[in-house]
């Protein structure tokens, strides 16, 4: 073999090496290929002025969600007490199979109520596992508090006769944000509809308020922790709030595509 020979099949598999580095690197727990780092990099917007720049997020590490167990609801519980989250046992409310009050932060991120109210936090096992996997995601955003107004709640989907999962203790509504800088996010007031396509989902948001709620939907929608995300993106009814879902537990979350 010449040399000219060897230096070609050399510089065909050095190729072929990188092409598999690339492919594996779009394989991002939670973020169905889309490269959140490299979509903030090549973003063409310029900041707001007086709006800082945001660090690049990294990849959360998030375990995979559990196969289905054959025992569901000591499962769960197991899965909550390794995961070192502040809960115990509620007792049994209709419509919800394992229910928990959460006693404290999930995953460094601290759940209250919109409202001035002391009420505790009440839902299915499931919906607590998936905030848990969905906590360093908020974290990387600087997020440490979310305020919901709806959690468990007997009642059907708005205009139809079915059961909402809130019925099931899988669902909660997030209106608000608030940051280790100290703002206060906005859905209502700072998500910034109708961007991203289907190569950038995140798009280029004009404030740091809408690029970290932007950014938030996104890695919800695409990724595979919960089974159903709404936003102000989907329909009037979610205008001011983002509906976060969970399927049952030992049933995984389908995939979901991007609605864009």
């Amino acid at each position: 073999m010449t040399k000219l020979v060897r230096a070609r099949v050399i510089g065909l598999l050095l190729t072929v090496i990188a092409l598999t580095g690339a492919a594996a690197a779009r394989d991002l727990s939670g973020w169905r290929g889309r490269k959140l780092a490299k979509a903030k990099a090549t973003s063409k917007a310029t900041p707001a002025a007086g709006v800082k720049p945001r660090p690049v997020a990294r990849k959360a590490t998030m375990p995979p969600a559990p196969s289905a167990p054959s025992a569901p609801i000591a499962g769960c519980l197991t899965w909550l007490r390794k995961a070192k989250v502040p809960f115990h046992g509620g007792d049994a409310r209709p419509g919800i199979a394992i229910p928990v009050v959460v006693d404290g932060p999930i995953a460094g991120v601290t759940y209250r109520t919109t409202s001035d109210k002391a009420t505790s936090l009440v839902l299915d096992c499931a919906l607590v596992y998936a905030l848990w996997l969905a906590g360093p995601a908020l974290r990387e955003e600087g997020i440490h508090t979310a305020l919901y107004s709806a959690s468990y709640q007997v009642r059907n989907v708005r205009g139809t006769s079915k059961r909402s999962k809130h019925s099931y203790g899988l669902a909660l509504d997030v209106h608000y944000f608030l940051t280790d800088d100290d703002e206060k996010w906005s859905v209502l007031d700072d998500y910034e509809s109708g961007l991203g396509d289907e190569l950038d989902c995140i798009g280029t948001p004009s404030t740091d308020a809408a690029r970290g709620l932007r950014t938030l939907y996104c890695r919800f929608t695409l990724g595979n922790i919960f089974h159903l995300v709404l936003g102000p993106d989907d329909n009037a009814d979610h205008h001011n709030h983002f509906h976060l879902e969970a399927p049952a537990w030992g049933q995984p979350a389908k995939k979901l595509l991007s609605r864009r």
